[in-house]
């Protein structure tokens, strides 16, 4: 037990290295992630997106909170940290750098064979809204003004 979770931080380490080679080849060839912007197929797609976060926020960092382990799978609570210092690819449009900090909540279940030393199925939950006010992407909430 704990063979999962370490390889899982070991994902996040390489990620946050900027090895996008080594983050990719943890992942199955066929892996499936399910994203807040709908589900990846394959290794391409997943670097893809993990790529998109790279360019944007190249200091993020991942902090593990908690993390429980069955056979084959992961559940992690943790936080992410990064300064929106390049231009941010969403499928909204690209956003310009703010240079605004950001920090975010995540909860991730990574499912896989430990002996594969891959993931095959990874589910990634954040809270976009927080992360666009934080980003300074909602602008001023509008006064209200009494009922006539």
């Amino acid at each position: 037990m704990g063979e999962l979770l370490d390889l899982t931080r070991e994902a996040f380490r390489r990620n946050d290295a900027n090895d996008s080679e080594g983050f990719a080849a943890m992942q199955a060839a066929e892996c499936e992630w399910l994203t807040p912007d709908g589900p990846l197929h394959g290794r391409d797609a997943v670097r893809e997106y993990v790529g998109r976060f790279r360019d944007a926020f190249p200091d993020g960092r991942h902090t593990i909170d908690r993390g429980i382990e069955t056979d084959d799978t992961v559940a992690i609570e943790g936080d992410w940290e990064g300064t929106h210092t390049g231009t941010f690819a969403t499928p909204q449009g690209d956003v310009p750098p703010t240079g605004r900090s950001l920090s975010m909540a995540f909860a991730l279940f990574v499912y896989g064979e430990p002996a594969a030393r891959q993931a095959s199925r990874v589910a990634i939950y954040m809270d976009q809204m927080a992360m666009a006010a934080q980003l300074g992407l909602l602008g001023e909430p509008q006064a209200t003004g009494a009922a006539s």
